[in-house]
């Protein structure tokens, strides 16, 4: 996945995450706490994926950014042959 399908995905859940949160105002006003329970739940979800594709975005960014380095040094073909078979 690349660094712009992860900004959108990650405004998605934004997005979802701030409709859910809503949603529990609507229902605690009307006193149906199964509802706000049901919306509790997929608030926790929400925020946990939003959590790791917040995660995941920064560790793409930092990939791309020493990759650059690297390029820009003349080291990532050299980096890359010495520890190609290593892993």
């Amino acid at each position: 996945m690349d660094v712009k399908q992860l900004e959108a995905e990650i405004a998605n859940l934004k997005s979802r995450l701030d409709d859910a949160l809503a949603e529990v105002g609507i229902y605690n006003e009307r006193n149906d706490y199964v509802r706000v329970a049901e919306c509790g739940k997929r608030i926790i979800h929400l925020a946990d994926q939003l959590h790791m594709r917040t995660v995941h975005l920064q560790d793409r960014i930092n990939f791309y950014s020493l990759i650059s380095d690297l390029k820009a040094r003349g080291l990532a073909v050299e980096a890359v042959k010495r520890y190609a078979h290593q892993g």
